[in-house]
């Protein structure tokens, strides 16, 4: 007879461990990724600063064994187009605040304008209500006085 609960405590044992099955989402021994019922597990600062630095040791290693010269003047170009660079990417930066300032008046303005208008179309509207009012009461009084002529002339 098999017992199921027992096997499961066991699931995290040395064993399994050693032997490198490990759930990518919430980091236990003894199941896939697919099987986890846990949700998976966010990929926050800590995720990223430590493949950041994988990254960069594998670089630096690069670097080690490909035997570069560092007074070289190919270095010296790079390091001037580099500060190049790094000028132009700056003067990128203040053009692209400002025109993010710039926009954002825009529509700060536009907001004010829309508000207006807005508020002058509440007020044509009441004054068309009105209007259509005064039509009414105009079209009735002038249908009567009609009425009243022309009675007033079978009469004579």
């Amino acid at each position: 007879m098999v017992n199921v609960a027992a096997d499961r405590e066991n699931v995290g044992c040395k064993v399994v461990q050693q032997s490198g099955i490990q759930c990518f989402n919430c980091k236990e021994y003894g199941r896939f990724a697919k099987e986890c019922r846990k949700p998976k597990r966010v990929k926050d600062f800590a995720y990223h600063k430590e493949k950041m630095l994988l990254c960069k040791q594998a670089k630096q290693v690069e670097m080690d064994d490909s035997n570069v010269i560092l007074d070289s003047p190919d270095m010296c170009e790079d390091d001037i187009q580099n500060e190049q660079n790094d000028v132009e990417s700056d003067d990128e930066h203040v053009d692209l605040a400002n025109l993010i300032a710039n926009l954002k008046l825009d529509v700060d303005e536009n907001k004010k304008i829309q508000k207006q208008l807005k508020k002058a179309n509440t007020t044509l509207a009441q004054e068309q209500k009105e209007c259509k009012i005064i039509l009414a009461k105009t079209s009735k009084s002038l249908g009567e006085s009609i009425s009243v002529r022309d009675s007033c002339l079978v009469a004579l």
